[in-house]
């Protein structure tokens, strides 16, 4: 139950390491991508709610810890310059990043595309041969 709220913490410090390490035109794919899934897997603050709820239940003492530990992460993000982060465009960074999964799928499409009409080709022609060796037959 707690691993939510040390993984929040320690994923906390690695955006927190970025922030610091970073100049927004260096952010790499795999930089953003870690922001982004920081946000993607900690935005449901009820699911954190619930966790902090049962922990509080369960080792209040643990609770205390944990909070302690990510109230210092979120005060040193807090009192980071995060106006890096509204210059970077993820979107670019995302689609730079997809561009040789793109080129690979499109020249696949096209030997799938070369591969289907050549055994359309010849499945027509053997469909025709077929056609034709029952008609001298008869």
């Amino acid at each position: 139950m707690d691993a939510m709220l040390s993984n929040i913490t320690l994923r906390l410090s690695e955006i927190n390491t970025l922030l610091t390490t970073c100049k927004p035109e260096d952010f790499s794919f795999s930089q953003v991508l870690s922001l982004s899934l920081f946000y993607r897997d900690f935005s449901d603050t009820n699911s954190f709610v619930n966790v902090a709820t049962g922990l509080a239940k369960e080792n209040p003492g643990q609770l205390s810890e944990l909070s302690s530990s990510l109230i210092s992460e979120a005060d040193r993000y807090l009192s980071l310059d995060r106006s890096a982060l509204q210059s970077v465009d993820f979107k670019a960074v995302f689609e730079e990043h997809l561009k040789p999964f793109e080129r690979r799928h499109e020249e696949a499409n096209r030997t799938a595309t070369r591969l289907w009409r050549e055994y359309s080709a010849m499945s027509n022609r053997l469909d025709f041969a077929a056609g034709f060796r029952r008609i001298q037959v008869a």
